[in-house]
Formats: structure tokens, C-alpha cells, sequence
């Protein structure tokens, strides 16, 4: 198998795993509590360090698909059950940069610390 071949082929299987949480969404809106929700100290200082070292990274050009698709996959829940639209809002933001080049992932890392309350 070619190497594009093999891109290719990863980039369906990211596609459809994106999809798949997608669907989810609503489960998770219909969920929500009356009263908003902070996100758990700990989830957010672990997203803040994956999205310290992706924004870093996709800066000097890296491709941080792997990354986004993986690491910020684990803070799917925490960040759904927050409830705060701004932060799900720059979350599916850089989750659907993964496809792009390193200067678009970097910007949506960036607007996502930002959402977070850091400074980059």
C-alpha cells in the first residue's frame, strides 16, 4: 500500500469517528442540567496542557492530527458535560481542523486556550 494510499485511509477512519461522536451531540444536550456546570478542575488542566503543546507544535508547522484526533478525543465528555456552549463551540472548532494545515490548527487551539481563560 502507497503511503497516500495509507493517508487516505486514515483520514476516512478519522472522518467516520468524528461522525460517530457527532451523533452523540444530542444525547448530551438533552442531558444538560438546568444549573451550567464547571468543567473539573482536572480535566481542564490536562486539556489545557494537550492544547498547550498542539497550539506549540502546529506553530512551527507540525501536522498535529494525531493529536487533536486522539488526545482531545479523551476530554469529549468533560468538555459536553460542562455546558458551556463557547467552550463546545471551540472544542468541535479544532476537532474539525485536524484535516488542515498546522496554521489553522494552531488558530483553533488558540481561540480554545483562550475560551479556557490562557494566554498564549
Amino acid at each position: 500500500m502507497k503511503r497516500s494510499e495509507f493517508r487516505a485511509l486514515i483520514r476516512e477512519e478519522i472522518k467516520r469517528v468524528i461522525a460517530e461522536q457527532r451523533t452523540q451531540r444530542p444525547m448530551h444536550r438533552r442531558m444538560k442540567r438546568i444549573v451550567k456546570e464547571a468543567m473539573d478542575p482536572d480535566d481542564k488542566k490536562y486539556l489545557v496542557q494537550d492544547l498547550q503543546y498542539i497550539y506549540d507544535e502546529a506553530s512551527k508547522g507540525i501536522d498535529m492530527t494525531d493529536n487533536i484526533i486522539d488526545e482531545l478525543g479523551d476530554a469529549y465528555d468533560a468538555v459536553y458535560d460542562s455546558n458551556d456552549n463557547a467552550l463546545i463551540k471551540a472544542y468541535d472548532e479544532i476537532r474539525s481542523s485536524y484535516s488542515n494545515d498546522p496554521k489553522v490548527q494552531a488558530a483553533a487551539a488558540k481561540k480554545l486556550l483562550k475560551v479556557l481563560g490562557v494566554t498564549v
